[in-house]
């Protein structure tokens, strides 16, 4: 069940998102350039210890997280049903980018429930069937969505009644999560002090948001001067050009914003 909770929501800002974008007239630069709302799915390395080393009351060790994560998927996915890819593309692919962040994080807490429930001896096993489940749930967001969104030969939906439904999966998993799974033992907390915890964390955050501005103010006018030139002597027309400076400009913030986010978790 965990297991397909995680993979369920990787297709839908993957390939059904990428279809979703497609049917709904977006360019194809534009489309290739929002695969990468999949990127915190590579960093969620930054805040997993900080979900580690911190549990939610009341519902039990891990699983306050599965189930805050789970709710806050659904609200992301019912979020993006109800914004238009041709009209809002930023809050499109802002709404893309906070589910891949939640997905992330839900994975963080799945592996880590799987480890301190199983035993040495069945994480082999229970590896395994994670991985099923999310293969599985792949195939319904991935797959069978595209049946259903199929106006001739499925069940003519539409794209955001999908993410709709998706959004009340999720809400069902939650409810797993909070009733059914057995609860962990509870365990001594971390010898670390909770308040640097948090400030390392807050330092990583403001690195960040520092990256982002980078990405948006400095970046732009130096990819423009690394590559313009190069471009404008180039076939290609105007519109692809700037693609290719917002992608530098964005490989290029993000190759200012990790250093500068682990710097600023060791100094705190």
């Amino acid at each position: 069940v965990l297991g397909f909770a995680s993979g369920l929501p990787l297709a839908l800002t993957g390939q059904a998102m990428q279809a979703w974008l497609t049917t709904s007239g977006v360019d194809i630069a534009t489309i290739g350039f929002l695969s990468l709302v999949g990127l915190p799915y590579t960093f969620k390395f930054l805040w997993a210890p900080l979900m580690d080393r911190f549990e939610l009351p009341f519902i039990g060790r891990r699983r306050g997280w599965l189930v805050l994560t789970q709710l806050a998927l659904a609200g992301a996915l019912l979020a993006l049903a109800a914004t238009s890819p041709t009209d809002a593309i930023r809050s499109f692919a802002l709404l893309a980018v906070l589910v891949a962040f939640v997905s992330a994080s839900q994975d963080v807490v799945v592996d880590a429930y799987r480890t301190d429930l199983l035993s040495a001896a069945e994480r082999g096993m229970g590896a395994s069937l994670g991985v099923l489940g999310y293969r599985l749930a792949m195939i319904v967001s991935g797959g069978l969505a595209f049946i259903w969104v199929d106006p001739t030969q499925g069940g003519g939906w539409t794209w955001p009644d999908v993410y709709r439904l998706m959004a009340g999966v999720m809400v069902a998993a939650a409810v797993v999560s909070a009733l059914l799974l057995p609860r962990l033992p509870e365990v001594a907390r971390p010898a670390t002090v909770a308040r640097n915890d948090l400030l390392g964390f807050a330092a990583v955050v403001a690195a960040v948001a520092v990256g982002f501005l980078v990405s948006e103010q400095v970046a732009p006018p130096v990819a423009r001067w690394l590559i313009g030139d190069w471009l404008a002597s180039g076939p290609l027309p105007p519109t692809l050009q700037k693609r290719w400076i917002d992608l530098v400009a964005l490989l290029l913030g993000i190759a200012f914003t990790v250093p500068l986010a682990v710097w600023a978790a060791r100094v705190a």
